[in-house]
C-alpha cells in the first residue's frame, strides 16, 4: 500500500490526463483491461483526495504544497520558515496519516 499511495501522489496529474484520454476515446481503445485498470486508479485518486481533505491542517498543508503545487522541500522550508529537516519530518508524519486514512475501509 505504501508504494501505491506514493505513486498516486507523485503521478496524480499524469494519471488524470491518461484517464481523460481513455474516457474520451474509449470506443477507439482496444485494451479493455488497461481501461479497467485506469478506472480503478481513478476511484483510488478520488479516495485519496477525500482522505487528503480529512488530514489535520498541518498535514494537509504539507501534502498539498509538495504533491499538488509542486514545491520542493527547500522551497517549502523557506516559505514556512522551518529547516528542511523539519519539513521532511512533517512530510513523513503527513504520509503516515494519509496512509492510515487511505487504508481504512479500502
Amino acid at each position: 500500500m505504501k508504494d501505491y499511495l506514493l505513486d498516486l501522489l507523485n503521478n496524480q496529474k499524469r494519471y488524470e490526463a491518461k484517464i481523460e484520454v481513455l474516457k474520451n476515446h474509449q470506443c477507439m481503445f482496444f485494451d479493455q483491461d488497461e481501461f479497467e485498470i485506469y478506472m480503478k486508479i481513478e476511484q483510488d485518486l478520488l479516495h485519496m483526495k477525500y482522505c487528503i481533505d480529512r488530514l489535520s491542517p498541518n498535514s494537509k498543508e504539507i501534502i498539498v504544497n509538495l504533491y499538488d503545487k509542486g514545491f520542493s522541500l527547500k522551497q517549502l522550508s523557506m516559505a514556512m520558515h522551518l529547516c528542511k529537516s523539519a519539513v521532511f519530518n512533517r512530510k513523513e508524519v503527513a504520509i503516515r496519516e494519509l496512509r492510515t486514512l487511505f487504508g481504512k475501509n479500502y
